[in-house]
């Protein structure tokens, strides 16, 4: 007689660290604020439905940062001069997909989607002091629409739609580390607590890389199969 080892675990605890990318009015480029780079962690809690789809709640604190004096060009950047710093507080549920569950069975690399919703807290300090308005030629709408930002909320809660790809390494039945690129789409110009006095008819979001483990809760259990006895 032999028996197997089949996982009757339904549910995966995980942490994870991971760098912080703010793309908005303040940073240049399509890939984001990567001069203002700022850390985070993360928990999650998921329940296994099946071989290759899970829903996970996700639960992240991390830092958002962008700095207009870091980018010489264009050069009103230097005289416009404005910063922030963002403390973000992230609740989302995400259903999670390995696409390659059903081909690759006992894998030790199992690719895998995501996507879901949710709602960040933030908590925006905006830095203004570097503006120079004799810069500018009309200086005075600038000036209007950064009264307007300072009077919106620099406290407030929005939603976020989480989405990524990861790749999941198992080092044994119960324990795995995951890498993962997570895209935050929201509908908010005030991530960087501006958005009249730069650009009203662009949203903020931001992304990040995490490396995290997570660790199956429960036993596994031992499933009795028939097989001949071997006699000598």
């Amino acid at each position: 007689t032999s028996f197997s080892q089949t996982a009757t675990s339904k549910y995966e605890f995980g942490l994870n660290v991971g760098a912080y990318v703010y793309q908005g009015d303040l940073a240049p480029g399509d890939l984001g604020s990567l001069k203002t780079i700022k850390p985070g962690i993360g928990i999650s809690f998921a329940r296994i439905m099946s071989p290759s789809f899970s829903l996970r709640a996700q639960f992240n604190i991390a830092s958002l940062a962008g700095n207009e004096t870091l980018y010489k060009s264009p050069e009103y950047r230097q005289y416009r001069a404005f910063k922030f710093n963002n403390r973000v507080k992230e609740l989302s549920v995400l259903g999670q997909w390995n696409f390659l569950a059903a081909k690759q069975k006992n894998s030790k690399l199992e690719p895998y989607v995501f996507a879901g919703a949710g709602f960040t807290h933030m908590n925006v300090t905006r830095d203004y002091s570097g503006f120079v308005p004799e810069y500018f030629t009309d200086a005075s709408s600038i000036e209007a629409g950064l009264a307007a930002d300072i009077a919106v909320s620099s406290n407030k809660i929005i939603p976020v739609v989480p989405v990524g790809i990861g790749l999941r390494y198992n080092l044994n039945s119960s324990l795995a580390l995951n890498l993962e690129t997570t895209y935050r789409f929201t509908r908010s110009d005030y991530i960087d607590g501006y958005s009249k006095a730069v650009n009203p008819n662009l949203n903020d979001n931001y992304y990040s890389q995490t490396i995290g483990v997570s660790y199956k809760l429960g036993r596994t259990s031992k499933q009795q199969t028939d097989c001949p006895v071997m006699k000598y």
